[in-house]
């Protein structure tokens, strides 16, 4: 259930994003005086960026520590150093529930910080930056989320779960796009 209730908030958090980004960062610029439409590519490749890094950070803190077996160096016969690759471990069994569950936990609130300081200060470089720090956020919550849903949901369930999981995130989706009404105000400004 609590599983069902972050993924409405934070995915529907994030499809919402999709469709306000623009139109924020349109407002952000006139509030600055700033003539002309934003570089939109740039900005957009600023967001993939971001959430690639956070997706990479996560990889990183998801990696399970070496144990000491691993650690300790083994005699070997021949005199040239192994040229095979070390790859880490991606098994998730040793990974925790607890670990995801926090990282989880401060990216969420690490995103709608981030979100809430677009509001707070809604000039051109702070909505930029905070925009930058919400998709580094989603890049750190699909790879914790994948964790946490493959160790709390069994296979045989997972489909049906998934199914439940989408019709409050896409009523809450829908809701979010029926109560507003700053982005016909944006487009209709960016149409003008």
């Amino acid at each position: 259930m609590v599983l069902g209730f972050i993924t409405m908030i934070s995915e529907g958090s994030m499809y919402l994003f999709v469709v306000f980004w623009s139109p924020a960062i349109i407002s952000a610029s006139k509030e600055d005086g700033i003539p002309g439409s934003p570089p939109f590519g740039v900005i957009f490749a600023s967001f993939m960026t971001a959430m690639m890094l956070g997706s990479q950070i996560s990889s990183q803190l998801m990696v399970s520590p070496p144990s000491r077996e691993d650690s300790s160096p083994t005699p070997s016969l021949s005199s040239s150093p192994s040229t095979e690759p070390q790859n880490p471990s991606y098994d998730f069994d040793h990974i925790s529930v607890s670990r995801s569950s926090c990282l989880l936990t401060i990216l969420l609130f690490l995103g709608s910080m981030s979100l809430t300081c677009a509001v707070v200060f809604p000039t051109t470089l702070p909505t930029l930056w905070a925009f930058c720090v919400y998709e580094f956020s989603i890049g750190l919550y699909y790879p914790n989320m994948g964790v946490l849903k493959s160790v709390l949901i069994h296979d045989k369930d997972r489909a049906g779960v998934y199914a439940l999981f989408r019709l409050p995130l896409n009523c809450f989706v829908v809701a979010g796009l029926a109560f507003t009404t700053d982005c016909l105000l944006y487009t209709s400004d960016a149409a003008d």
